[in-house]
């Protein structure tokens, strides 16, 4: 590790100031070792000259874990020397007695955890979180990037160094004399270490790995004690005082302890338009023409104030300062300008209250958009319940001619159609709101893809289009995945298909990839995109001049985009201007057995023999009671019904049920919710309860929930829902189905 070595004029500074460190330490320990602050003084001068060695050594070491050894072992004398600066500090000003007896243990506990991280680093790099060898000028270095324990150190020496100034402060406000040529020299005596470690902290200087910080210690070490030699030690505090109070940059003022001014720095003279016959005049006579400040200083029990004065926002600290009797003898104010922070703060202010009515303004606007949308999918899907499942009865028998059986399907599909528009509305919806979730089912995938053909059929047939659908052969067509966003996304794109082509073909097809992974794509022979236009196609509302032309929002694409996106693939497009686009995208559709009912359109369901089913219909519309009675007198169930709440008690108690389906909304209230916690509360072998509702947000399915339903059924009613919800009442049991052509009316 030590075996290479380099020899650089640039470690002499650090070699010098070690060598004159331990020279004066020797001198401080002959000459005044009887005195407790000498011996810290001396233990100081240890400490840097111990620093200045290490560095010494570290800028000649040739290898790179040699300079780190270095480097930790000379954080004894890092964090030794602040420590004997404030020890020094203590003793010096005689205020051992005013720290309180934790503060020493500790800072030991603070330096004991930044020396093991030193020692330790390697295993976290919480002092260096790296160290790179680095050339320059033909010299080699290391050069460390600092980590959360390297400010910590920090952190605890500048604590230290600062503290110490303020107890010398204190202490020379008070003493006898003061010493020009010594305030001179402990100015640059409290300079150095300051400068030098702000000058590597910041990277300053030409040279900035080399860390002369030590250096500067030493030398400031060197000038306190010599000047304590030279000049006996009681005559810091003097310097002290006078060095600190003309260096800082804030207005300061001191009052004696009859509020007159006694002394003024520099900046406070020009800032307030002080001279020199304002000193020993009262606080309230000098500044008689200031009414902020004159009222401040008439306050005298406030340690922090904050006040406006000449359009100048002032936070000022106020310090007492008493003497070794604990008598007061005066007053140190300090005054920091704060007008910047107080006006950003102020702008704040403004700009949190316009943000609150803004956001109070956004909250309504979005409730009262929930309200309408839930509201106008309630006054659609309710006379839609009784087109959709009127048609679904019709379609079941098995005496229509294929002309009407065309028809109805026709119907059906319109209706499929029209409450998939529906459920768009609220998917746009709650994508903005950022509240849209998959929501996975078991469903029939080459039903889906029939159902999107039916439904351009007639419009491709208009334009004289050719509509392909193609799918893979699979042993079964049942996968697991969001059908609705799905059924959304194809439709999207088949619908932007056939607006955008004049003629030719429109292709849909779903090619298996994998096991589970289901490729779909939808090409066309249409305009096609410009190169440039593919870069903003799944923006909102972008559009291109041939699309405003067409007519929409320009929401299709950018909608259909993030819905691929949550089912965890990328929707993607590649087009030719004037020879047709090709969108597509892979999803993950787990294969799944399904169920025995593929169609409520296709086949009929009714319970197996023996199996009896006592339903309950609760709703205040004729036409809707009417619809479900058939579909469960259909299946084979007994049914009993009520109009309102109060009715749906009255029959349960007197025929029982085995399953109870309550409209949510009867008489423009949710009575349904009150019958469901009724029969809960009064019944304890209570039926299975269904909800059966227009609602169309997840948060009001979740309140039909608490309330005591077990089952929810959407408008308009599916047949296939409605033998779901039976399937879950204990012991029923249902027949094979049958296919349509076997049933008879």
């Amino acid at each position: 590790m030590f075996h290479s070595w380099q020899l650089t004029p640039l470690a002499l500074p650090q070699a010098l100031a070690a060598v004159l460190s331990f020279v004066s330490m020797g001198l401080v320990w002959q000459k005044r070792r009887e005195s407790a602050a000498a011996r810290d003084m001396g233990l100081m001068l240890l400490c840097a000259g111990w620093w200045a060695l290490c560095g010494t050594l570290e800028f000649s070491a040739g290898t790179l874990e040699a300079k780190i050894l270095l480097s930790q072992l000379s954080y004894f004398g890092i964090l030794g020397a602040p420590w004997a600066l404030f020890r020094f500090a203590l003793s010096y000003t005689d205020s051992d007695t005013v720290i309180p007896r934790w503060v020493e243990p500790l800072l030991g506990v603070v330096a004991g955890i930044v020396l093991g991280g030193v020692f330790t680093n390697s295993m976290h790099g919480w002092i260096w979180q790296r160290v790179d060898p680095i050339h320059r000028y033909g010299y080699f270095f290391a050069w460390y990037e600092h980590g959360p324990l390297f400010w910590l150190n920090i952190l605890y020496c500048y604590g230290l160094m600062l503290s110490s100034c303020m107890l010398l402060l204190r202490h020379a406000i008070f003493a006898e004399g003061l010493y020009r040529f010594q305030s001179l020299i402990t100015i640059l005596a409290v300079i150095c270490p300051w400068a030098s470690s702000i000058a590597y902290l910041f990277r300053l200087g030409p040279l900035p790995e080399l860390d002369n910080t030590p250096v500067g210690f030493a030398l400031g070490s060197i000038l306190m004690s010599w000047n304590v030699l030279r000049w006996r030690l009681l005559d810091v505090s003097p310097v002290a005082a006078h060095t600190l109070f003309a260096r800082m940059a804030d207005p300061v003022l001191v009052s004696d302890a009859k509020d007159r001014l006694v002394n003024a720095n520099a900046v406070a003279m020009e800032r307030f338009g002080l001279d020199q016959s304002s000193l020993g005049k009262p606080l309230r006579e000098v500044f008689r023409g200031r009414p902020e400040l004159r009222a401040f200083f008439a306050i005298r029990a406030l340690p922090s104030a904050t006040l406006e004065a000449d359009g100048i926002w002032w936070n000022v600290e106020t310090t007492e300062l008493m003497d070794r009797a604990e008598y007061l003898r005066g007053r140190l104010f300090v005054f920091r300008d704060t007008t910047a922070l107080k006006l950003v703060e102020l702008d704040l202010r403004r700009a949190k209250a316009e943000l609150e009515v803004a956001r109070e303004t956004a909250v309504a606007a979005g409730e009262a958009k929930s309200r309408f949308l839930a509201s106008i999918s309630h006054e659609i899907r309710t006379p839609l319940n009784a087109v959709a499942g009127y048609a679904q009865l019709l379609e079941q028998r098995s005496d229509l001619p294929l002309s009407v059986r065309g028809s109805l399907e026709a119907i059906n599909e319109a209706s499929d159609h029209l409450l998939h528009l529906i459920e768009g509305i609220l998917d746009l919806s709650k994508i903005e709101a950022g509240k849209v979730e998959v929501q996975p089912i078991d469903f029939d995938l080459e039903a889906l893809l029939r159902s999107v053909r039916v439904m351009f059929a007639q419009r491709c047939l208009e334009k004289r289009l050719t509509l392909e659908v193609e799918m893979d052969k699979l042993s079964s067509p049942w996968v697991k995945g969001d059908e609705g966003k799905l059924r959304q996304v194809l439709v999207n794109l088949v619908g932007n298909a056939v607006k955008f082509t004049e003629n030719g073909v429109i292709k849909l097809t779903a090619i298996r990839e994998g096991d589970d992974l289901y490729r779909f794509e939808v090409c066309d022979t249409g305009s096609g995109l410009a190169e440039g236009a593919l870069e903003t196609i799944f923006n909102p509302f972008e559009q291109t001049h041939e699309g405003r032309a067409k007519g929409g929002t320009g929401l299709g694409l950018p909608i259909s985009y993030r819905l691929v996106e949550m089912m965890g693939g990328t929707l993607k497009v590649t087009s030719t201007l004037g020879s047709g686009s090709q969108f597509s995208f892979s999803l993950v559709l787990p294969r799944t057995t399904g169920s025995i009912l593929s169609s409520a359109r296709a086949k009929s369901v009714r319970l197996a023999d023996g199996c009896r089913v006592r339903a309950l219909i609760v709703d205040d519309m004729k036409v809707n009671r009417d619809l479900l009675a058939y579909m469960l007198r259909g299946m084979n169930c007994t049914v009993s019904e009520a109009e309102s709440g109060e009715g749906a008690l009255i029959s349960y108690r007197q025929k029982g049920a085995d399953i109870v389906f309550l409209d949510i909304n009867m008489q423009g209230e949710k009575e349904g919710l009150q019958v469901a916690r009724s029969l809960a509360a009064e019944i304890e072998d209570r039926p299975r309860l269904v909800c059966y509702s227009a609602a169309a947000f997840q948060h009001e399915w979740e309140e039909f929930h608490h309330a005591g339903f077990d089952d929810f059924l959407p408008k308009p009613i599916r047949v296939e829902r409605v033998r779901q919800c039976l399937e879950r009442v204990p012991g029923v049991r249902f027949a094979e189905v049958l296919p349509l052509e076997q049933v008879s009316d």
